[in-house]
């Protein structure tokens, strides 16, 4: 008798930590023929714009949120994919259609994905290693 109960209550704790501990989606597409090492996390930099110093473009990073993503889950989430590239840095792209600086002269990097009537922030970076 209590087995149904039982089931759905863990049916039901499934579901809801399922929805909060996935909410974030990335890829990594490397360019050019030489790959790099993996390197940690920690080490990989984001950047809002390009270093002064020379470097290579390794790659392209993107990430995809949930309905409950965040900015910060969304730049760990490239951070990861670049460092499985071997980057130094990550330089944030700008958001599809968003060619000019809005009225508060702010930087936004995020652009929207809509798919069956939901929204999606969708972030994009440029995966690069310092020339040495």
């Amino acid at each position: 008798m209590r087995s149904p109960l039982i089931l759905a209550t863990l049916a039901a704790a499934l579901f809801t930590t399922g929805c909060t501990s996935i909410n974030t989606w990335g890829t990594a597409v490397p360019m050019g023929p030489t790959r790099y090492p993996a390197v940690p996390t920690e080490h990989v930099m984001i950047l809002q714009s390009p270093p002064a110093r020379a470097y290579l473009e390794i790659g392209y990073v993107s990430a995809i949120g949930g309905v409950f993503a965040n900015e910060g889950e969304m730049y760990q989430k490239m951070q990861m994919k670049a460092a499985g590239l071997g980057a130094d840095a990550i330089i944030l792209q700008p958001a599809a259609g968003a060619a000019a600086k809005p009225a508060d002269n702010a930087t936004h990097t995020q652009s929207v994905v809509v798919t069956n009537a939901a929204l999606y922030p969708r972030n994009t970076a440029l995966a690069i290693k310092y020339s040495p």
